[in-house]
């Protein structure tokens, strides 16, 4: 189930962004804690929704 659930978000991700935006935030993300991880996941599903609602 969790490997599911995350080629679903890599899926969506890779949707809502370029591949150089998807590879830049990729290797950045591996520096990250875990709150940073998260706040930057909030970011992401509230940009994700604003594309979607456009």
């Amino acid at each position: 189930m969790e490997r599911e659930n995350r080629a679903r978000a890599t899926e969506l991700t890779r949707s809502a962004l370029t591949d150089g935006e998807f590879e830049g935030a990729y290797a950045e993300g591996g520096g990250l804690s875990r709150e940073e991880a998260a706040a930057l996941l909030g970011r992401a599903a509230d940009a994700i929704s604003e594309r979607a609602e456009s």
